[in-house]
């Protein structure tokens, strides 16, 4: 997750178990949702990272520009679902003139989702 002072980032949901209190598993471990609003600057990028887990996003407001490892690149805008790479580094930024806005949900093992309210 982006230590970038300007990113902000609103936690929506964290949460082990589903709405009728069954424990949130994948086959083999027990899990979590995480959910987010983040909100990245104009000119801001996160820095290169990947993620061990399944991330999806819909993007809220904004377009904002993901670039792989071979430097290829991909814009996504307001209106668009995004499932993330999984353990491949990459990076988003915000190359527009107004704010990217997005709804960030991870499935993640329980605990390690990088949806941490100290982090925001």
């Amino acid at each position: 997750m982006s230590k970038n002072p300007l990113v902000k980032i609103e936690p929506l949901l964290r949460t082990a178990a589903t709405s009728v209190g069954q424990k949130i598993r994948f086959p083999d471990q027990d899990s979590e949702i995480a959910a987010s609003i983040v909100e990245i600057p104009p000119g801001v990028e996160f820095g290169w990272h990947s993620h061990p887990y399944l991330r999806c996003g819909y993007i809220l407001e904004g377009t904002v520009t993901v670039e792989e490892a071979d430097g290829s690149r991909k814009e996504h805008s307001a209106g668009s679902f995004v499932v993330e790479a999984q353990e491949a580094r990459h990076r988003g930024m915000n190359l527009g003139a107004g704010p990217v806005r997005i709804l960030v949900i991870d499935l993640a093992k329980e605990g390690h989702s990088n949806h941490r309210e100290e982090e925001a």
